[in-house]
């Protein structure tokens, strides 16, 4: 996005097309493998996968308990995403290694950003519900216009970084120990743009190192597709990984 905007201030023809900027929040980007994993664990015989939809609305249920379905060769499949195993994105799974040295949270630069409201107040609308940052005039006004046909909510700086606390912390609080890491293993570092506020506690520090353990173990699962047994194996893996993440997220509390 940084790049755009230097473009727009190089380039007026650049500038005159391109004249608003949107972004999506984004704790981390998945590889390939992510959906190709899901297929598996969802129905490890589907044939060719063809498709896949992330997000299914299921009715009646909390916004983040939704269904994610497999378009393949054999047919349709779905299945809630909290049964499917290191589905938390907290995990950090099938993720890219440049994610864990990016601190953009929410396109700090975009004219307007859309992220999901994890608050406790919209929990229940199976629908979901959305948050907006506006940083434009035209898009704020566009908003205001439009009040009687959309549902809008002013949230307080504090409900902002509610919404999406896991996002803030790991990204502009673990680029810190992760850089560090990169330090002593690859003798390269990142600069951070935002500066720590206090000392990282012992406990973050070990929730940080362990998703980079958690990203390296999903390099495993390419390996997996020899057999049903061997993917079974790796699947247990993660079960064990994701409840040993859970304790550490309990003992930092």
């Amino acid at each position: 996005m940084l790049a755009i905007r230097n473009l727009q201030r190089e380039n007026d023809l650049i500038a005159e097309k391109i004249k608003i900027i949107g972004s999506l929040y984004c704790g981390h980007l998945k590889t390939e493998n992510y959906s190709k994993y899901i297929a598996d664990d969802i129905f490890y015989e589907h044939g060719e996968l063809e498709g896949i939809n992330f997000r299914l609305k299921a009715e009646n249920e909390k916004s983040s308990n939704y269904m994610t379905e497999i378009n393949t060769t054999k047919g349709n499949f779905k299945k809630y995403r909290q049964s499917i195993k290191g589905t938390n994105w907290g995990l950090g799974l099938f993720k890219y290694k440049s994610c864990d040295f990016c601190e953009d949270v929410s396109g700090d630069l975009a004219d307007f950003s859309l992220g999901d409201a994890w608050l406790p107040k919209y929990e229940d609308d199976d629908l979901g519900t959305n948050l907006v940052i506006v940083r434009s005039q035209m898009i704020l006004d566009l908003l205001n216009n439009a009040k009687e046909r959309i549902f809008l909510e002013e949230l307080s700086d504090q409900e902002l970084f509610d919404s999406q606390a896991g996002g803030y912390r790991h990204k502009r609080e673990g680029i810190h120990v992760r850089n560090k890491l990169l330090k002593k293993t690859a003798g390269i570092a990142v600069k951070p743009r935002y500066k720590l506020e206090k000392d990282v506690k012992l406990s973050r520090k070990i929730i940080y190192w362990y998703r980079v353990f958690l990203r390296n173990y999903s390099l495993v699962y390419i390996h997996t597709k020899k057999n049903k047994m061997m993917f079974k194996l790796f699947s247990v893996g993660i079960t064990f990984l994701a409840k040993f993440h859970a304790l550490l997220i309990k003992a930092d509390k």
